[in-house]
């Protein structure tokens, strides 16, 4: 039996091994400290230390497996990488210090969460000694996302009285939701359509600045056009909605992956993104869903201009009328989206994926 260490289960380690039975692996919590703290405590520890962790001895586990976090020991590790790796802005002795972590024989492996992920390593480390052997390492593994509810297509959607979108993302600004609340807007004059917005409304200036108040200016707009705004919802809450929608809507200004669109596609339901990142790593064109265009950066990122918003905002209103003008290419799209979570996103598939990495990792 291999037995793997992890720390406290968050979100994302939960995607990515925490939610998982692998054959012939346990898990085993470990304690480790806190450094993540040190971050909030001063601004040279929030670009540096807070991207590493430690696990305090005794190690009753063959190695360590983390979530973005590099560990300090000695003992065994795999890291599991989520976009920008190592987490690490603007001081270079302490990035070029994780890359000889990476490097050394105590990392076994580095699981990136997307060709994204890998081409962020390459090029903000392209000036590095240690990247060829790093990236040796390194892998693309699919998250796996539990399945949560789920109910066949089975009725033309034209039978329906109304289409029923729903947009996820308690970062509301960042991940677009101006976007679809502005896009529904526009069609609710025309067409027989429902918003439902989940969201705790978070403010932040992690794109672009976002004005104090905005978060009570859209809720007011949303109880106006007559969204239905949840707010703080646990997961099993979030899934059930999902089961009764149609589309899912993610019209995000910068995403490293976009993890609600799997859970969308989990659920059967046909999303639309913004083309950036990740997200045309999960959604093929036409077939699973419908990427939204716009001007990127060579590594993914949307280029931001005033004039972003707008085409957004029509682009995104084009694609839901296009799929209510079309229920069987609507189907068609939830149907290949949920075998699409079922052939790369489903917890089996990364447990058979973690079990060959996990035994290779102690092989001699």
């Amino acid at each position: 039996m291999i037995r793997v260490g992890i720390a406290q289960k968050d979100y994302g380690s939960a995607w990515l091994f925490g939610d998982v039975n692998v054959n012939g692996c346990q898990y085993v919590p470990q304690r480790k400290l806190p450094l993540h703290v040190f971050g909030r405590l001063h601004p040279w520890a929030r670009k540096t230390i807070s991207a590493t962790t430690y696990f305090p001895p005794p190690h009753s586990c063959d190695f360590f497996h983390t979530f973005n976090m590099i560990p300090l020991n000695r003992h065994p590790w795999i890291v599991s990488a989520e976009s920008v790796f190592p987490r690490v802005w603007d001081c270079d002795p302490w990035r070029r210090f994780l890359l000889k972590r990476l490097a050394s024989p105590h990392c076994l492996r580095i699981l990136a969460m997307s060709e994204n992920t890998l081409l962020h390593m390459r090029t903000r480390n392209s000036d590095d000694p240690n990247l060829d052997q790093v990236m040796k390492k390194a892998e693309v593994v699919d998250p796996g996302i539990p399945e949560g509810h789920f109910q066949e297509v089975l009725t033309s959607p034209s039978t329906k009285r109304s289409i029923d979108l729903v947009f996820v993302g308690n970062e509301f600004f960042r991940k677009g939701g101006t976007i679809a609340v502005s896009a529904f807007a526009r069609l609710k004059k025309s067409h027989p359509v429902t918003l439902t917005v989940i969201s705790k409304m978070q403010e932040g200036n992690y794109v672009f600045p976002v004005e104090p108040g905005s978060g009570i200016k859209w809720r007011e707009k949303m109880a106006a056009l007559g969204v239905n705004h949840q707010e703080g919802l646990p997961n099993s809450k979030v899934r059930e909605i999902l089961s009764r929608s149609d589309i899912l809507l993610l019209p995000t200004f910068d995403d490293s992956y976009g993890g609600s669109v799997i859970e969308g596609m989990a659920s059967g339901l046909a999303p639309i993104a913004t083309k950036i990142r990740a997200l045309p790593e999960i959604i093929t064109q036409d077939v699973d869903g419908i990427l939204l265009p716009c001007p990127v950066t060579h590594e993914g990122r949307m280029i931001f201009d005033p004039t972003v918003e707008r085409q957004l905002e029509e682009s995104l209103a084009q694609a839901i009328v296009s799929l209510m003008e079309h229920p069987e290419q609507l189907n068609q799209i939830k149907r290949e989206a949920r075998q699409t979570y079922l052939r790369r996103f489903h917890p089996n598939c990364l447990s058979k994926n973690l079990e060959r990495i996990y035994k290779k990792a102690i092989s001699p």
